[in-house]
């Protein structure tokens, strides 16, 4: 063969393998590019991860009018910072294999928040660790197995992001990059706290695919009610998933809430950002002993005012207010509540005495006035009951005349009838956990 067709026949073949090479390389590009998917966790019981999460947040926020505070201005500023780290242990999981309860071992809770010149700051106690969280029914429960819990430290756990509900942000089918999918109603209330959704846009959309970990990431406004009136909230953020653990790994997003108040007015905005790592542990979290399933006892809450010295236990059922100079008034279901006059322990009267003036001022409120059998007092308290008719419901009064060292109180309480036997109960348990100046 001359050497110059021999040499153009090279020519060509380097060519044709160029040619291939490249479409080789083009196809397997092409088909990785265009790689499917599927987001879904298993959770499985006695599995544990450790969590690690930071948020923080500043705005504005309207005041609340105060009579011992009148030169409040309009609008103060807020700013705040959270950050925990806890293990959590799966309990139980629903026909869906996702975790319905958990429970928490913290490691650390700290929590800062100021509005305008008031700053308040808390974390978990050293003896209140662990955490359940049981997701089992709507309502959802969180309670400690350690103890009452301080509404701030509720507050805090319950608002916690729990893991499982953000399988809502996975989509329902195999994806590939580009492809969107609009998320589950309870992943939404999970990010969000928005308790009824009213419109909502968020949308999640596979962004990309490096090696074992896929990244999502969503965007748009939430719309809805939440205890104190309707919130808006505008959200951006992503995902980390690693496909070979088939877990999410790390979350963050930052979202932006106009806050409205019952009469729609703009009450305040607030900017607010989360981040969120989890990662695979091999320490366990021993529950022998502890009662795992929510009851009276353990979801008992503990309130304390360290500048009076005052400290109780109550039943959810039951609400504190605030506490001033010379009483505290704490409100029960189905207009049940009690009122704690603060007294010296000798300046309380004796109950024959203190009978007929409490009689003379309840017949003013309820003509009907009739007494009852005292209940059994304990120790330095005594006890005084009556019954009668106010706003066309029966009730049941009853007073305590509590003494213990140089403190005193005199504790008036009210009881819907029909609910007697619960709500004396529960005040019994507020007046035998009361500690005033200590």
């Amino acid at each position: 063969m001359p050497l110059l067709k021999l040499q153009a026949g090279s020519v060509r073949y380097y060519i044709f393998c160029l040619a291939s090479l490249y479409c080789f390389f083009t196809i397997n590009f092409c088909a990785f590019a265009q790689q499917k998917i599927t987001l879904r966790e298993d959770y499985r019981i006695g599995d544990v991860y450790q969590v690690e999460t930071t948020s923080t947040q500043k705005g504005e926020l309207d005041t609340v009018a105060d009579k011992q505070r009148p030169n409040l201005p309009k609008r103060l500023a807020k700013t705040g910072r959270a950050s925990s780290s806890y293990a959590e242990k799966i309990l139980s999981v629903d026909a869906d294999r996702l975790a319905s309860k958990t429970i928490r071992r913290y490691v650390q809770l700290d929590v800062e928040q100021s509005i305008g010149p008031d700053t308040t700051r808390a974390r978990l106690r050293d003896n209140v660790r662990h955490i359940v969280l049981d997701r089992q029914s709507n309502q959802g429960v969180t309670f400690s197995p350690d103890g009452p819990l301080l509404i701030g430290e509720l507050e805090q756990t319950r608002t916690d992001v729990f893991l499982p509900k953000l399988a809502g942000l996975y989509p329902t089918q195999s994806v590939q990059r580009g492809d969107s999918w609009k998320p589950s109603a309870a992943a939404i209330q999970e990010l969000t706290d928005i308790q009824q959704v009213t419109s909502n846009t968020l949308e999640c959309s596979l962004h990309s695919i490096d090696a074992d970990i896929a990244v999502v990431h969503f965007r748009g406004q939430v719309v809805g009610s939440t205890s104190t009136g309707s919130n808006q909230q505008t959200l951006q953020g992503s995902y980390q998933f690693d496909l070979k653990q088939q877990k999410m790994t790390t979350l963050q997003f930052e979202v932006t809430s106009i806050l409205k108040n019952q009469q729609q007015q703009n009450a305040g905005n607030i900017t607010a950002t989360f981040q969120l790592t989890r990662k695979a542990t091999n320490t366990d979290i021993p529950t022998t002993g502890m009662t795992m399933d929510p009851t009276e006892e353990n979801t008992l809450l503990l309130v304390q005012d360290p500048r009076a010295g005052l400290e109780l236990v109550h039943s959810r059922r039951w609400a504190p207010r605030q506490v001033s100079d010379k009483s505290w008034q704490i409100d029960g279901p189905s207009g049940s509540g009690i009122t704690i006059q603060f007294e010296g322990a000798n300046t309380i009267p004796a109950a024959d005495t203190i009978r007929k003036q409490i009689e003379a001022t309840l017949s003013r409120a309820v003509p009907n006035l009739k007494p009852l059998r005292d209940p059994a007092g304990w120790n330095d308290v005594q006890r005084l009951a009556w019954t009668g008719t106010q706003n066309g419901k029966d009730y049941v009064f009853e007073y305590f005349l509590w003494k213990r060292g140089n403190a005193g109180a005199i504790i008036a309480g009210r009881y819907f009838a029909p609910e007697e036997a619960m709500a004396q109960k529960d005040v019994e348990r507020m007046v035998r956990s009361l500690k005033m100046g200590q």
